[in-house]
């Protein structure tokens, strides 16, 4: 990694980069995906919690991920 700053910054060129985790967080989900509550998070009996947006690690994250990507690169 510092190779490739080093011979960007020699040769003017302008780099760009991506918090991959960061992306896959803010992808908006586009179905409904209900989870148990996380350990010390209390919530009444029967009740779960409705994600709004996509957790890193869901199987729905990568496709969710390319789509926002495809919007990202059309805008």
């Amino acid at each position: 990694v510092r190779t490739i700053i080093a011979t960007a910054a020699q040769e003017g060129m302008e780099l760009h980069h991506w918090d991959i985790q960061g992306v896959f967080c803010t992808s908006d989900v586009d179905t409904e995906i209900l989870m148990c509550q996380p350990t010390g998070y209390s919530l009444p009996d029967g009740k779960c919690l409705k994600l709004c947006k996509s957790l890193y690690g869901l199987r729905q994250s990568s496709a969710l991920f390319y789509e926002n990507r495809e919007r990202w690169m059309i805008d």
